[in-house]
């Protein structure tokens, strides 16, 4: 058939078959028939053999350049996804939480000490600025005022500026007379009220007083039963080796007379009344009545007083962050706590205050560790 011409039995078009091939140097391969297979019995059935899967030749390593892609310096965002995000919720959710709970617990805190109540003006704050030379003063202001606080059924006084400037250059003259006096008669007219002669109150104020480095005004303030208005002025008198040691001084101005130093603060304080009752304890347990800086702390931290973990203590200063003279203690459940956490005592837990106080030395809870047993505050305020 090789050769042949012939017409296309689908488009009737002349064809003609490929020619013979040349003949082949090797032995072509001869088809041989499968051996015949019976037919196997009825009801059997013949598995048929698994193919063969193709095996694959081994993976083609991928080529390692420079120049690949896959080994090119990515910068870090590329590399961290996360680190070019902006910072997300979790990661502020506990310092936030942790401010947001720690400032909870300072206000109940405060709240429950009845710390909304301001402390006294005697504080470290700065004193009132003076009214300019030849300025007229202000007219009292006619409107009805609020009550006082009450603390221990005495009227808590609020420091209120005293508009007249030359009632504080007059109290500041004659202070500074007052400590310049070398003997009692000469201090005699300058106190209210004045001691009386002979008496251990006038021997303290005999006698030359040390020297004095400095006198700051604080905030005046009038009394609101008698009518007075009180000048304080932090005196700094001159220690050994240079040091110095601040005392509160009180100056009563009284209408149309001279401004004088209020005798029982500046005893109990310069004069060391206060100091010498609670260096030493007293054998009849007597109370006694003395002004000085309080100061409430709400724990009582020294060792050896009986009952501690009961207690809370009361700071006696000569004058704000001055010179400790004393501490007293009363229980956590008596009135004078009652008193610091409640909003109209005038005084609460960390204030330092100008107060009026009856102490006395507690001989019974344990004789053999007595301390000072705060009885009473009787007055936010000094009187003379």
């Amino acid at each position: 058939m090789a050769g042949v011409r012939g017409p296309c039995p689908y488009c009737s078009a002349t064809i003609q078959a490929p020619p013979a091939l040349p003949p082949m140097d090797q032995p072509r391969a001869v088809l041989v028939d499968p051996p015949a297979v019976d037919d196997p019995p009825s009801g059997a059935s013949i598995r048929p053999e698994p193919r063969e899967r193709p095996r694959r030749g081994p993976a083609i390593a991928a080529r390692k350049s420079t120049e690949d892609e896959a080994l090119r310096r990515k910068p870090v965002a590329a590399r961290n996804p996360a680190a070019g995000r902006a910072p997300s919720l979790e990661r502020w959710a506990l310092p936030v939480g942790f401010f947001a709970i720690s400032g909870l617990v300072v206000f109940l805190l405060l709240h429950f000490f009845g710390g909304s109540v301001p402390p006294q003006a005697e504080g470290d704050e700065a004193a009132a600025p003076a009214a300019p030379e030849g300025s007229r003063p202000t007219p009292a202001d006619p409107r009805p005022q609020a009550p006082p606080a009450v603390v221990g059924g005495m009227p808590a006084t609020t420091p209120q500026p005293v508009i007249d400037d030359a009632e504080g250059k007059q109290a500041i003259r004659q202070l500074e007379t007052f400590l310049a006096a070398g003997s009692l008669s000469e201090r005699l007219p300058l106190l209210d009220p004045p001691p009386a002669e002979g008496s251990a109150d006038a021997a303290l104020l005999d006698g030359p007083m040390p020297g004095v480095s400095g006198v700051l005004s604080r905030p005046p303030f009038r009394h609101p039963l008698e009518g007075w208005n009180g000048w304080p002025f932090r005196v700094s008198f001159r220690g050994g080796e240079g040091s110095t040691v601040d005392y509160l001084v009180l100056m009563i101005c009284r209408p149309d007379e001279a401004p004088r130093v209020a005798t029982e603060p500046f005893l109990d304080l310069v004069g060391g009344r206060l100091a010498r009752f609670a260096a030493t304890p007293t054998e009849d347990g007597e109370p006694r009545t003395f002004r000085a800086i309080v100061e409430p702390m709400p724990r009582c931290f020294e060792p050896g007083i009986p009952g501690a973990e009961r207690k809370f203590t009361y700071k006696l200063s000569s004058c704000a962050g001055g010179l400790e003279l004393g501490r007293a203690y009363a229980n956590l459940n008596s009135r004078l706590a009652d008193q610091l956490r409640s909003r109209r005592s005038g005084i609460h837990f960390g204030a330092r205050v100008r107060a009026t106080f009856t102490i006395a030395w507690n001989l019974k809870e344990d004789p053999e560790q007595p301390y000072l047993e705060m009885l009473e505050l009787k007055e936010l305020e000094w009187r003379p």
